[in-house]
Formats: structure tokens, C-alpha cells, sequence
């Protein structure tokens, strides 16, 4: 369990093409005091910030329907990869998207740790961040 204190040494990698959603998603978690957080735009982009290295993130939010590279491929990538982050899901999809996306994430073993409903709340992620091993 993760201390709010310790959130200052949290790094969130945000994954959301709805430029307002993400930048509110972002914006929330900064206002928790999480040390750093990268904004992305769409899977493919999240996998070059994960593969560049240059930051180990403790936590990825991610949307499901987005154009180019979904949540889905990005999820299957990072299990191909062996890439274990938190994931927390965050969408606005139907709830049968949201149950294959749910198995899908089991299949792939993949670090699926929440899904919650868009519009995301502050004491909602609050209570998501102090979960995360």
C-alpha cells in the first residue's frame, strides 16, 4: 500500500486520445501530488514512452476505444513484451467491451489492477494509487 505522502515519487503514464480527458486525467493525478506525469495520446505513443526508458512508471492510466494503436493491442503488447506496470483502466465503453477487455487482460495475464467509469474522480484515483503495490 502507497502512501499519499509518496506519491511525489510516482511517475503516471497517461493513455487517453481525448486531448481534454487526458489532460484532466493528468492534471488530477498532479493535484495528488504525483511526482510525474506523461500525457500520451494513444497506445503506439505510450509504448515508445515505455520503451525510451527514460522513465520507470509505477502506473498506467488507459483508455480502451482509441484510434491508431487501442487499448487492447497496447495491453497485448505489453504482456508480449513482459512489460508488468499497474494498469487502471479508465473508459466511457459499453459495459460488454468492458467484460471482453476484462478477460482479454486476464488471457494475456496482464497487470490489469482497476477498471472504473469515465468522468474519473480525484478520491477515486486517490484510492486506486494507495492500492498499487
Amino acid at each position: 500500500m502507497i502512501k499519499v505522502e509518496e506519491f511525489s515519487n510516482m511517475s503516471i503514464l497517461v493513455v487517453d486520445d481525448d486531448h481534454f480527458t487526458s489532460k484532466t486525467h493528468g492534471d488530477i493525478a498532479a493535484t495528488l501530488g504525483v511526482g510525474n506525469v506523461v500525457v500520451t495520446g494513444n497506445g503506439s505513443e505510450a509504448i515508445n514512452e515505455i520503451e525510451k526508458g527514460d522513465i520507470r512508471f509505477d502506473a498506467i492510466l488507459l483508455d480502451i476505444i482509441m484510434p491508431e494503436y487501442d487499448g487492447v493491442e497496447f495491453i497485448r503488447h505489453l504482456s508480449v513484451e513482459n512489460i508488468d506496470i499497474p494498469i487502471i483502466i479508465v473508459t466511457g465503453a459499453p459495459n460488454d467491451i468492458v467484460h471482453i477487455v476484462e478477460s482479454l487482460g486476464k488471457a494475456f495475464s496482464a497487470p490489469v489492477q482497476a477498471i472504473v467509469r469515465k468522468p474519473l474522480s480525484p478520491s477515486v484515483l486517490k484510492a486506486l494509487l494507495e492500492e498499487l503495490d
